[in-house]
């Protein structure tokens, strides 16, 4: 059985952000950040949502399994040079707001008690929001 994903990202013109998932291996204070590692966790199959600015921008496949990889990302000295990238294909985007706040509310892996997203990168997701979102999406 696949598992789900979600990845809050920011948004980068001219970079290959729509073909793969990049995190560092270790943070500013070289520790390891468990949602960067659970790149590590994802398999081929597996489906991604990403969110960004208010927006689910879309649904991805993993294609491969994450590899050590090198920053992919110029002029972003913020994060340690080295890490791990997860090849990925798109689907199509959604708004946060068209997830029904009871879903929202309901949900814990994502979501907060509210309903807003979590702060956070790479987090695995439960089959009721993956059935919810892929309706949405007309999956």
């Amino acid at each position: 059985m696949s598992n789900v994903w979600w990845v809050n990202q920011s948004t980068r013109k001219g970079s290959p952000q729509n073909k793969i998932i990049w995190a560092p291996h270790k943070n500013k204070g070289n520790k390891n950040v468990p949602h960067w590692d659970s790149l590590l966790e994802a398999n081929v199959g597996d489906t991604v949502f990403h969110y960004t600015n208010g927006y689910i921008v879309g649904m991805s496949k993993v294609i491969e399994k994450a590899e050590d990889s090198i920053n992919p990302y110029s002029g972003n000295e913020q994060w340690d040079k080295y890490g791990k990238k997860l090849p990925i294909e798109f689907v199509k985007p959604i708004h946060k707001a068209q997830i029904p706040l009871n879903i929202r509310i309901q949900d814990k892996s994502v979501f907060d008690k509210n309903g807003n997203v979590k702060q956070g990168y790479f987090f695995l997701i439960g089959t009721e929001l993956d059935r919810k979102l892929k309706s949405l999406m007309s999956i």
